[in-house]
């Protein structure tokens, strides 16, 4: 069983056979939820004007729904544009033996150091695997309308 796989067994997996997916966010993320930290606001200054971007920093006024969805698509695309080794894994998807499909979670900066792998699941092919990632993750940010 997938689940009973060791960290040194998932790794040579991934190393050997995997493919990467990419750099995933799940879909149940605080960032797609609110504000992850309110110096934020800055970056949309240009969109927004720099005296409301500052106001909203310091909470002196409430933002309207248009702002907080341009807040959550910037926190996202930052968190896929840049690897946060506790925010935005690394996604492989490897055929394990019968044919069957491993999808595969890596946390950690990158191959060369010590990653924690975590199995997503098993799968009898790559079509209900892609489904899976798909219904669980976000890898670009106009999969957020989906």
């Amino acid at each position: 069983m997938a689940e009973a796989l060791s960290q040194n067994l998932l790794y040579e997996l991934v190393t050997d056979f995997g493919e990467v997916v990419g750099i995933g966010l799940r879909r149940d993320s605080h960032l797609l939820r609110g504000i992850d930290d309110p110096v934020n606001w800055l970056e949309l200054a240009d969109q927004i004007g720099s005296d409301r971007a500052v106001e909203l920093k310091k909470n002196l006024v409430e933002p309207s729904f248009t702002e907080v969805q341009q807040l959550i698509c910037w926190q996202v695309k930052n968190a896929l544009d840049h690897l946060h080794a506790d925010i935005t894994p690394t996604i492989w998807i490897c055929q394990a033996d019968g044919g069957q499909v491993l999808l595969i979670e890596g946390w950690g900066d990158a191959i060369e150091v010590e990653l924690m792998f975590r199995v997503i699941g098993k799968y009898p092919s790559r079509t209900p695997a892609l489904d899976e990632l798909n219904r669980l993750y976000i890898f670009h940010v106009d999969d957020l309308q989906s």
